[in-house]
């Protein structure tokens, strides 16, 4: 289902108001329905590292120099996608087969010992990675990080999940409108819960990331 589509679920599951056309431009009631599957589905995004917003990231390392800004992480394949935080404790060095190890930004500022980088560190403001020791060669560094949430905006816009799970999208909509009418919508709530939980197990089968990393652990 699109977001227009959900927003016509929700509508018709709460017995909200008749269904709309578009959600652009909506009041009232067609504005929270939208407003409520729009958040459901930044809930889900934000629940779990999901393998459908996993991405691998890639660092060229650049000789004599040990810092490198956030924004210089590339992503292969993922030319327009929105990038969330990045794994510190991921990193990989592909030339020695080795997982870097995580130091402390301020223990790495005044080092001068080179090499093929093995230890690595991110700044407390999160906008930019040290490694050490400082290079001297051009390496590869891959890192794991994840997406941020997509959200929904327009009408075809579409959950990046298989179908059979969008009906969750709706559930969470529901049980958090629910709970905020009230006790007399007790039911309801609770009926959401136990409909959403029924698909989130099979999601959490189908999406949760199994970590295969392409060098071996050997620290």
């Amino acid at each position: 289902m699109n977001y227009l589509q959900l927003v016509n679920d929700f509508m018709i599951e709460t017995d909200m108001d008749d269904q709309i056309v578009t959600v652009t431009g909506q009041i009232d009631d067609g504005l929270k329905a939208t407003i409520w599957i729009r958040d459901a589905w930044t809930q889900i995004q934000r629940n779990e590292k999901w393998d459908f917003m996993f991405r691998e990231g890639f660092l060229p390392t650049i000789i004599g120099q040990d810092s490198y800004d956030i924004s210089t992480i590339q992503y292969n394949n993922y030319p327009n996608d929105t990038i969330g935080s990045v794994d510190i404790n991921s990193f990989r060095n592909e030339a020695t087969k080795t997982r870097m190890s995580q130091a402390y930004a301020e223990s790495l500022r005044w080092q001068t010992g080179t090499g093929s980088p093995t230890r690595v560190a991110l700044s407390r403001d999160a906008t930019y990675v040290i490694v050490a020791p400082v290079p001297v060669v051009v390496e590869a560094l891959t890192m794991d990080t994840w997406s941020s949430p997509i959200v929904l905006t327009l009408d075809t816009d579409t959950p990046t999940l298989a179908p059979e799970f969008h009906k969750a999208i709706v559930w969470v909509a529901i049980s958090n409108y629910a709970r905020e009418q009230g006790a007399e919508w007790n039911g309801l709530y609770l009926a959401a819960n136990r409909e959403f939980n029924q698909i989130y197990s099979t999601m959490t089968n189908r999406y949760m990331p199994r970590m295969f990393p392409k060098v071996g652990l050997t620290n």
